[in-house]
């Protein structure tokens, strides 16, 4: 069902501090195909709360895209999708499977109506940039998914048996969606912490009562651009400007390779790009209700076998993501 004008996404809600990320978005000649994805998604995933539109306009914006685009994904792959209950987010059905999935996001300690643009990114020295992956980095993320642990999906009735995923993004600061999911793993396994860490943490899946959650997934580029990108998908013309980064490839006998990419936007020159490219699920070995291999698409994953911790890349995985178009 369709929603009311004043309640769409870019609709008006007299909202008296829009965020100046969501005012980029809403008057960029640029990104008129991106929004109407959105708009199109939004009414799909409807809102059962009554308060996406106004947080994604105001103090809510990266948390409440980040949510939309967890749906979109979700939705690619062809899950009935469950939005009755208040928590966690999203039920999602399949073929006789079903997963909870609760997603959240780290958002800046001033405030979410912060500006996190990465054109304010402040240039960082490499031992500023250590200091921050080792940090700042683990202090948030870990932050808002104790918070989750602590909500206790996994007792609601609705959540018993299914396995129970928290999907997280790195939205505290200009720049922190360049923040690799590896850097994700001392968060959650024991015995992963480098010098460069500084503060002592106790890794997620090492919590008691940890053992709840299934895994992980790791994601960040459900960012405005890749809307961009998929909307625009097929219409782009070649030279139309250009997506870069690091990546992963999968290769033979398991081997994978690390390496910076170039692709055109028209995808003439690179793979075609989807919601589940550049996923990571970071699996718990304690869990009580295992993730099955191939339930959740993802293009990386991290499990432990036998003492180590392995990861196992699937075709093409970007780490992370800039767009360039020219014009």
């Amino acid at each position: 069902m369709g929603q009311s004008e004043n309640r769409r996404l870019f609709g008006d809600v007299r909202a008296r501090a829009l965020h100046p990320n969501y005012q980029m978005l809403r008057d960029s000649p640029y990104h008129g195909s991106a929004r109407k994805l959105m708009e199109n998604l939004y009414d799909r995933m409807g809102d059962p709360d009554g308060n996406f539109v106004q947080e994604f306009q105001t103090h809510g914006f990266h948390s409440r895209l980040f949510e939309l685009g967890c749906f979109a994904y979700l939705d690619s792959v062809g899950y009935a999708i469950d939005r009755t209950k208040s928590q966690p987010d999203f039920l999602a059905s399949k073929d006789g499977i079903a997963v909870a999935l609760e997603a959240t996001a780290a958002n800046p300690t001033e405030g979410q109506s912060k500006d996190i643009a990465a054109s304010r990114m402040k240039p960082w020295t490499q031992e500023e940039a250590i200091a921050n992956v080792g940090r700042e980095f683990p202090r948030r993320m870990l932050s808002v998914l104790t918070k989750k642990l602590e909500k206790r999906y996994d007792l609601l009735p609705h959540c018993h048996g299914k396995p129970l995923v928290f999907a997280v993004a790195p939205f505290f600061e200009p720049g922190a969606v360049f923040h690799v999911d590896v850097a994700l793993a001392p968060c959650l396994f024991r015995g992963l912490q480098s010098d460069a860490n500084q503060e002592a943490i106790q890794p997620l899946f090492s919590v008691p009562g940890s053992e709840a959650i299934s895994a992980v997934l790791f994601c960040n580029q459900f960012t405005v651009s890749r809307f961009l990108r998929l909307a625009s998908s097929g219409s782009i013309k070649k030279g139309a400007g250009t997506r870069s980064g690091f990546a992963y490839t999968s290769g033979a006998n398991g081997q994978s390779t690390f390496a910076e990419y170039e692709f055109d936007l028209s995808n003439e020159t690179g793979p075609g790009e989807d919601w589940a490219q550049g996923v990571t699920l970071f699996h718990n070995p304690n869990a009580t209700t295992k993730l099955q291999h191939g339930v959740l698409p993802c293009t990386s994953e991290f499990k432990v076998s036998g003492r180590h911790l392995v990861r196992e890349v699937h075709a093409f995985h970007p780490l992370t993501m800039t767009m360039v178009m020219v014009g």
